[in-house]
């Protein structure tokens, strides 16, 4: 390993009292990235005990290719890699799950009996935590963490919740949504239809449910149904079981609640469990309300005749809701129940900034009426800036790091088709998974960890592949990382989390799994390695950081994102649409082949370009502050000799600047640093010329606390 420790130590920042990680820089003695008193570094010691590198590079796979290609690019040596950096590598990549893996379990019960003459008696089926995998892992010399952790005894499908418990009281703007909701609910087909809109980590699933609870209670306590089934329809199982704790808690807590609720787990294996007889009796004779939380998949094909019909479908991420899955089920119910749709992304096709209303069409006509907060405000960024006051919301930091690298993908899609976006997705994807990008990614992830040692980060990298691979380099670093995938058992997966949000991982690394259905209010940074053009999912995995304190998350919360460059024309990323929304500067160039003049990243926003007027001033101008604002900012002047900058505090009801203050640069004075004052009601005016019509003024942002842009 320690080539390896050279390759490392060439690749990132050494890290001194890493806690016995990597290799140690004087002896250069192989140890391994796990720590001595991890259950890990015991395991792979007996790996290495019993299997060869031949046999662990086989098992390990295209991991140890990936791990060889980083090494090569980086030291141009093509050597296989050691036995301890096999071993470790399986580690890594199937943690608690190693032995799930039929083709290990052969390898290491041959490697006994032929090294040690002994028979180990291997389980045909591995079921984790089970008696018989105990036994295994314990024949075969391995740490009882091996043995994994049995999964969380199934509920019944079938769960009656009776009240009551603690109530904690909806917030004003989720009353609002509420009231409108109920509206809605009560209105008569087809005005019983809605689509309501809130930002992520701002307790829509709560006030849907607990809207739904009063209206159930409604028509049963006037009489209008001696029955209510409603139906709630996720598209993952994650989201289910957030549904169904959200009903179970409102139910339980309510103090208005008196009528028991029936809850129905009808999604896979559930749905063939259920008892339809016993759920008929159930409703019939326990429990006047009945709620079926199910996949779209699941549902579409069940037959509901002699059932009461569903009072009210609701769609979760219902942005999905023009699939032909959702449709079918909508056209199906659509004449006898209220069909709301809940999302913080009220769009299916992707955001077009020139034409807000572009992609919304299909949606619009399922659900025809948009719920939202409107006390919060008319637009999506004072809607933001509100909940971000109020600490519903963290204020997210955003900071683009440029790669270098050309990602050589073809045109970007028009933005007509899912299906194209989707490929173009798995494009970019494909090109940014290489090992020059995850280098830079990794300097990053290693600079936020030294600069903050107690952050959580939350990465989203281009592949699982690569997902494991920043695990395992971090790991090497003595940081606490793990990754997980759709293949890690969900047991396994919970435990990560759970140690993710306790503290005792630094570093969660993923591909997609944690998009949606993950809950882990403390994340203080999340790093997006992976490009993506929809702003829908953008949104869904910085969503996963945004929680605000209020919620029991943080008031701030870093944003990551990599530029990278492009062969053919540059498509428009799901970070910049995503930032488009939350940033509070409105103008742009009316031409994006213009001169530009200036650029500006402040509060959440990305990178924006300013073109030249017809005055050669490039210049911008934001909506007028709610309150007060003082803003530190990097000031840089690019390709030109002379520039200079003017900030204005424009107040548009007195129509008379506030202040006024001009900075002049020079190639001998490039850069400075000064505070952006924006007094309350005013707006802030950006004014910027350079000698030389090539080049620019950068206004940026910056964090004093790191002493760094941001």
């Amino acid at each position: 390993m320690a080539e390896t420790a050279q390759l490392y130590r060439g690749l990132l920042p050494d890290t001194d009292g890493a806690g016995g990680a990597g290799v140690s820089a004087l002896s250069g003695i192989e140890v391994s990235c796990f720590r001595p008193e991890e259950w890990q570094y015991r395991a792979s010691e007996r790996l290495q005990a019993l299997l060869s590198a031949s046999r662990l590079r086989k098992l390990a796979g295209s991991f140890e290719r990936a791990l060889r290609a980083d090494r090569r690019a980086e030291t141009g040596q093509d050597r296989p890699s050691h036995l301890s950096e096999l071993a470790d590598a399986l580690l890594v990549a199937r943690d608690a799950d190693l032995f799930a893996d039929a083709e290990i379990r052969a390898a290491v019960t041959a490697a006994i009996q032929r090294k040690e003459g002994r028979r180990v008696e291997n389980p045909a089926r591995w079921v984790a935590g089970a008696s018989a995998a105990h036994r295994f892992v314990h024949a075969c010399g391995f740490p009882p963490e091996l043995a994994g952790t049995r999964a969380r005894s199934r509920p019944d499908p079938l769960q009656t919740v009776l009240p009551p418990a603690a109530y904690r009281r909806l917030k004003p703007f989720q009353q609002e949504v509420r009231d409108q909701l109920l509206e809605r609910l009560d209105a008569p087909a087809p005005d019983n239809r809605a689509m309501v809109s809130l930002p992520t980590g701002s307790g829509k699933t709560r006030v849907a449910v607990e809207s739904l609870h009063y209206w159930a209670h409604k028509l049963l306590d006037e009489g209008e149904q001696g029955r209510v089934v409603l139906v709630w329809l996720a598209h993952t199982e994650e989201l289910c079981e957030q549904a169904v704790a959200s009903f179970e808690d409102v139910w339980r807590s309510h103090p208005a609640g008196n009528q028991p609720l029936l809850l129905a787990r009808f999604w896979g294996s559930y749905r063939q469990g259920i008892d339809r007889q016993e759920m008929r009796d159930r409703l019939e004779s326990e429990a006047p309300v009945l709620v079926l939380v199910s996949t779209p998949q699941s549902f579409v094909g069940e037959s509901l005749e002699g059932w009461p019909s569903p009072a009210a479908i609701v769609i979760d991420e219902a942005h999905r809701a023009a699939a032909p899955t959702y449709r079918s089920i909508i056209e199906h119910y659509g004449e006898q129940a209220a069909i709301i749709g809940l999302t913080a992304t009220p769009y299916r096709r992707e955001f077009d900034r020139r034409n807000p209303e572009a992609g919304t069409e299909e949606l619009h006509d399922l659900f025809r009426c948009l719920i939202v907060a409107d006390s919060l405000g008319d637009e999506a960024g004072e809607r933001l800036k509100r909940l971000q006051d109020m600490g519903v919301l963290s204020v997210p930091i955003s900071r683009t790091v440029s790669t270098g690298i050309t990602l050589k993908v073809g045109e970007p899609p028009p933005g007509e088709g899912l299906q194209q976006q989707f490929n173009f997705d798995q494009e970019l994807q494909q090109q940014a998974d290489q090992t020059r990008r995850r280098r830079i990614v990794l300097e990053e992830l290693l600079r936020i960890l030294e600069e903050e040692p107690m952050a959580r980060v939350l990465y989203f990298g281009p592949s699982v592949l690569d997902a494991e691979l920043v695990a395992f380099m971090l790991r090497f670093k003595g940081k606490r990382a793990a990754a997980v995938s759709g293949a890690t058992r969900a047991a396994t997966r919970r435990a990560m989390i759970a140690d993710f949000k306790a503290g005792r991982l630094d570093v969660l690394c993923n591909c997609e799994v944690l998009t949606t259905g993950f809950d882990a209010p403390t994340v203080s940074h999340v790093v997006m390695a992976r490009p993506t053009i929809s702003q829908v999912l953008y949104e869904q995995m910085v969503g996963r950081g945004l929680r605000g304190p209020e919620f029991g998350g943080t008031a701030y919360c870093h944003i990551v994102d990599f530029e990278d460059r492009y062969r053919e024309r540059r498509p428009i990323l799901g970070y910049e649409q995503f930032r488009h929304v939350w940033i509070p500067l409105e103008d742009e160039p009316e031409h994006a082949q213009a001169s530009v003049g200036l650029l500006v990243q402040l509060g959440s926003g990305d990178v924006k370009r300013y073109a030249r007027n017809e005055q050669k001033v490039a210049a911008c101008r934001s909506r007028p502050v709610s309150r007060g604002l003082e803003v530190p900012v990097v000031v840089s002047l690019e390709g030109s000799e002379k520039g200079a900058l003017q900030f204005i505090a424009w107040n548009p009801e007195k129509q008379e600047s506030k202040y006024r203050r001009r900075y002049e640069l020079s190639r001998e004075r490039p850069m400075l640093r000064t505070r952006l004052e924006v007094p309350e009601g005013c707006e802030l005016v950006l004014q910027a010329t350079t000698a030389d019509p090539r080049g620019h003024i950068e206004v940026r942002r910056y964090d004093p606390r790191l002493g760094d842009q941001i």
